[in-house]
């Protein structure tokens, strides 16, 4: 069974409101994926609470303990993932946590491999903080584009490279 925000067509998302599929009229935008799903039921909802209740803007201690704790909760409900919760952090966007990760796991200075195609920031970012990309282009195989987990390897292994770390597509 598919929800109806699963079921968006381009009528929906090629509109002059939509930066993605805006800024090229004709051509398909194929960056900045999550925008062409629609909005979960229960996200709606709490976007709807949040604004309600004016409980907009930066987290309250008390609110990000309650979030962190719910985190952790989820993630061994789904995944069996046992977190502490005072590991689990906002974050605002995919580059701030990109970054929080690259430091947490990468030492100083090691490259981090990068498949590609990827989200375009992620290839000039790293090396802003840092970190030099090396990057592994995808393959078809069969027809399908897929990444090359032979090339990610081979990257890994070489020893003049360093790397310590994947940035995941």
């Amino acid at each position: 069974m598919t929800h109806p925000y699963d079921e968006r067509g381009r009528e929906m998302l090629d509109r002059p409101e939509s930066r993605k599929w805006s800024l090229h009229p004709g051509k398909i935008g194929a960056w900045v994926a999550e925008m062409d799903f629609g909005t979960a039921p229960v996200v709606s909802a709490a976007l709807h609470r949040a604004v309600e209740e004016e409980t907009l803007g930066y987290l309250s201690p008390a609110l990000a303990e309650r979030m962190a704790l719910a985190t952790a909760s989820w993630m061994r409900r789904a995944y069996g993932w046992r977190i502490a919760s005072e590991r689990v952090h906002p974050v605002a966007d995919v580059m701030a946590a990109l970054g929080v990760a690259v430091r947490t796991f990468a030492p100083a200075g090691s490259p981090v491999i990068v498949p590609t195609p990827a989200y375009m920031p992620f290839l000039t970012y790293l090396p802003a903080i840092g970190h030099p990309v090396i990057p592994v282009p995808g393959r078809v195989v069969s027809g399908r584009w897929e990444h090359d987990i032979d090339g990610i390897d081979a990257a890994f292994l070489r020893r003049r490279a360093h790397a310590r770390a994947v940035q995941p597509a």
